[in-house]
């Protein structure tokens, strides 16, 4: 019997997960419970009715769970299955007649109505063998359905009568069955009361006779663990006083250590702004000098090694004025000023689709509906949406559409750039926000990456009072900015106002 046993098992968990509505979960322990009984089946051939009889029922449950996820072809082919094993001679027909149900419910809900009316046929003459009240009142519901699609309303008028006084005797008999074992358990309950009555009276002494030598020892003990406890007091508040002038003294020196690596943070950016500085002026003055070279009458070899010289010092220098821009965060000032959105979203396209073409890429832009217009920096939010487009035209492939988009949510505008691209994998997503973060990959057509950009973007967001975010899509990205609508009433305000944000 364990097989019955560990069968039932994996059946009744596959009903929990389905009665949870975890469908997969479920479907998935249907499965492994055929799964079982298939194994098995060898070993029980002298029980080989109730092996059959298991894989009908399972069958029946698992078409039960295709149906509430919606894939009526499955749910039919099990159902199938179920009823062809149950409709045997000695087999459960009661759930064959149950499963037919279901499926007509399905052929119904298709309209496949002489599929539909075939089965009701076949279900109204094991009604005459098997009487039950509930397959009764889904068949006359059914029935009425179909005729009314038939357009015979007067047959369907009559199967749904029929299917209200089935319906209202199978309620009656139920509520009368419900008042019956309420009668039965009050009864059962006030012959219990007296039971317990009876006893209750010589179990007090007994009980009166424990309490009072638990008390006893209760007392005895308390006394002792009071005595105890004093005799120890002396050496925990010692304990603790140690344990505090420890904590004291290691909270100094982390206060020293922290101090320490904020100074050394703080030192580590003025040498970074130093050295880009001290780099930047030889740097310009190669790229120029090589620009001046190319235009020289240069064979191909020699051209070629100029222009890598001079394609070197500009990504040199474009690398070096981010890093002045990450390093120069908070020092900048800047005064917001009212920007009309469309008209700042729009020239920052128009400034790239140059850009883009080069790729031969287009740029399609949603302006909003009606004319907005925002409290920023219209410098700093144009480099953000620059940088934005800017990586969408570098990380797509030739001829691939770039799509800028202005919505708005609520009290804020929300621009979007989506592309199609090559995407971003999952073990990098936590890190292309970071300064100098190691997710930087070269350009769909070998573009340089320095992993600065993102991070500088979203410093501008935080100190504009917006925020940046991306949604990774099958094919490509999509990167957000929201930016806050201020009340018309605090403009003179926020205009006053001035911002530290990182310089562009």
């Amino acid at each position: 019997m364990s097989f019955y046993h560990a069968q039932e098992i994996l059946d009744n968990i596959a009903l929990s997960y389905k009665h949870l509505n975890q469908i997969d979960s479920s479907i998935h322990y249907f499965d492994k419970s055929l799964q079982f009984i298939n194994q098995n089946a060898k070993f029980h051939t002298d029980r080989f009715n109730m092996v059959i009889r298991a894989r009908g029922v399972v069958y029946g449950n698992k078409a039960d769970a295709y149906l509430i996820q919606g894939d009526d072809t499955k749910a039919i082919d099990l159902l199938k299955k179920s009823i062809k094993i149950n409709l045997q001679k000695d087999y459960d027909n009661s759930d064959a007649l149950y499963s037919e149900v279901k499926l007509a419910r399905i052929y119904d809900k298709q309209k496949r109505d002489d599929e539909l009316f075939a089965l009701l046929s076949a279900i109204n003459e094991q009604q005459k063998i098997i009487n039950s009240p509930e397959v009764e009142a889904d068949w006359n519901s059914l029935m009425s359905r179909y005729h009314q699609r038939k357009g015979d309303l007067r047959k369907s008028l009559a199967h749904l009568q029929n299917y209200n006084t089935v319906r209202d005797s199978n309620i009656s008999q139920l509520t009368r069955l419900k008042e019956s074992d309420i009668a039965k358990q009050i009864e059962n309950f006030e012959k219990q009361q007296q039971i317990d009555q009876l006893s209750g009276d010589n179990k007090t002494q007994v009980i009166l006779l424990c309490v009072a030598g638990v008390v006893g020892v209760m007392t005895f003990v308390i006394l002792f663990l009071i005595f105890r406890n004093w005799r120890r007091s002396k050496k925990d508040v010692e304990t603790v006083n140690l344990l505090n002038q420890k904590i004291n003294e290691k909270n100094g020196e982390l206060e020293t250590a922290l101090n320490d690596v904020n100074n050394s943070s703080q030192e580590k950016d003025r040498i970074l702004r130093t050295v880009a500085h001290d780099l930047r002026n030889p740097l310009g003055g190669i790229a120029s000098l090589t620009s001046l070279m190319s235009a020289d009458d240069l064979n191909e070899e020699q051209r070629e090694m100029i222009n890598l010289i001079k394609q070197t010092s500009y990504n040199s220098l474009e690398l070096i004025n981010e890093i002045l821009e990450a390093t120069n965060t908070g020092t900048i000032e800047i005064n917001p000023e009212v920007v009309q959105i469309n008209s700042l979203v729009n020239n920052s396209v128009e400034l790239l689709r140059f850009k883009a073409l080069e790729k031969g890429q287009k740029i399609f832009f949603e302006p909003l509906t009606d004319s907005l217009e925002l409290i920023i920096s219209r410098e700093k939010i144009w480099r953000v949406i620059s940088n934005l487009i800017s990586n969408a035209i570098k990380f797509s492939p030739t001829g691939a559409p770039i799509v800028v988009k202005a919505v708005k949510d609520l009290n804020q505008v929300v621009i979007s750039v989506q592309d199609n691209g090559i995407g971003i994998p999952e073990k990098m997503k936590d890190q292309i926000f970071n300064m100098f973060t190691a997710a930087q990959r070269p350009g769909t057509a070998g573009e340089k990456s320095f992993g600065l950009g993102l991070s500088i973007c979203r410093q501008i967001m935080e100190k504009s009072g917006g925020k940046i975010w991306f949604q990774g899509r099958p094919q490509g990205t999509t990167f957000f900015i929201s930016l806050p609508i201020t009340d018309e009433n605090s403009v003179t305000a926020n205009l006053l106002e001035q911002v530290s944000v990182p310089q562009a």
